[in-house]
This record gives C-alpha cells, structure tokens and sequence, in this order.
C-alpha cells in the first residue's frame, strides 16, 4: 500500500479527476430532488461554502507552515521539520482534510447519499495509501519525534482538546504562493458541474453569467498569482 501511495503521490494533483468519467455518465440518469429555485440558490451557497471551508483549511495551514512543509511538490517526499503545532497538534493530515471538504462541496451540487458515499470512500482508499507512503518516509526520517507526535495525534479527524498554537506567525505571502490553484479549483469545478447538470436536467447547454464571472474571476487571480510567483519574489517569506 505504501508503495501505491509513492505512486499516488506524484500523480495525486491529477488522478481525482479521472473520477469526474464515471459521476458525470451517472448524472445523466440523476433527478434534481428541488423544485425551489430559491432552495436550490440556498443549498449552492451552502455547497460553496464547504468547499471553502476546504480551502480555508489549506490556506490557514500554509500560512503558518515552515519552509520545506506542507508543499505541493510531486517528484518525492519532502520534509525538513517535523510541524506539530497549528493544526498539526489536532490531526496529522490538515491538507488532506480540507481536500476532502473541497471536494465534498463539489460534489454535493447534486445531493445524493449515493454520491457522497462513493465519493468519501474513494477519497478514504486514495489517500490512505498516499498517508501511508508519506509516514514511512517521516518515521524514517525523525523516528522518535515522529512516534511521539503520532501517537498523539488522530490521522485525519481532529481531537481539537490537543490544539497547540502554530510556531510561525500567519503569512499571507506564503499561503497565497502555496495555494492560488484551490481558488481555480473551486470556481471552475463549481461551474462545470453547475453547467452539466444543467444539461443533464433540461437537456440544453447552458452557462449562466455567474458561473462565467465565477471562472473568469478564478482563472484571473490563479494566472496572476502564478505570474508574480514565477516572475518575481513578491510572494517570498523569509523562512517560509
């Protein structure tokens, strides 16, 4: 299973969306449970705002984060310092934990149990091997601190009663180079599926202005973003 997860890993930016082929044949067949449009207004904010808070979790946990952890680099592992404290001292995968609500906002757009179930299970079976190939690297790599902070910290669901101050102060710089893509993320997949299900419902294409101010608004910030941290250091912090 570890060596599965060494191989997720690097593909693990990619791979979620091979899932996307399988949900959208099954929505053709899928039957929109609101008739309201003012209910369906209000379960799409509440969808946006889970998977927001998904997004929070990430940026929250990579402004605090020290150089050389928590990034998003895909050719191995990497990890010079142990980060235990912040959302560390609750769960050992923070990131991950907010790639699930991420995700889970997305594809509550069409709220059914038999989506959400397949959803959470594939996402527990993907990322446990990737979990497992990411402790076998750290164990080797700070042995007893390791066992210590683990055997006291959950996997994946927080135990807030352990909750440590982070060691580094909020940067905005850093959260904002290490997670601009989840912006782009969110915006696009919110209007793809949006859009889908619109097909799928009346049987015609449709893209409503929102969902194209949404995308657009998306798309500019992650080029921007992207821009200012290839071409500049903008974005550097000090130890970040």
């Amino acid at each position: 299973m570890a060596s599965q997860g060494r191989w997720l890993f690097r593909w693990r930016s990619y791979l979620p969306f091979v899932a996307i082929a399988p949900f959208a044949y099954d929505l053709q067949f899928y039957r929109w449970p609101m008739s309201s449009h003012s209910l369906q207004v209000l379960w799409e904010c509440v969808c946006i705002a889970i998977a927001s808070g998904g997004l929070a979790v990430r940026c929250y946990v990579a402004g605090h984060a020290p150089h050389g952890t928590s990034g998003r680099n895909t050719r191995g592992q990497q990890a010079e310092c142990l980060n235990t404290t912040g959302l560390y001292s609750i769960t050992r995968n923070p990131l991950y934990l907010g790639n699930y609500f991420m995700w889970l906002g997305i594809v509550l757009l069409c709220p059914a149990l038999c989506y959400i179930l397949a959803f959470t299970l594939a996402f527990w079976l993907y990322y446990e091997r990737i979990v497992l190939a990411e402790e076998e690297f750290l164990l080797d790599r700070f042995d007893d601190i390791y066992r210590e902070w683990a055997g006291r910290t959950p996997a994946f669901w927080p135990d807030y009663r352990r909750w440590v101050s982070p060691g580094l102060p909020f940067s905005i710089k850093a959260m904002l180079r290490r997670e601009y893509t989840g912006i782009l993320g969110i915006g696009c997949g919110w209007t793809v599926v949006h859009t889908y299900a619109h097909w799928v419902v009346e049987r015609r294409f449709v893209i409503e202005l929102r969902l194209i101010l949404v995308c657009l608004a998306s798309l500019s910030v992650y080029v921007m973003l992207r821009a200012i941290k290839k071409h500049t250091g903008m974005l550097e912090a000090p130890g970040r």
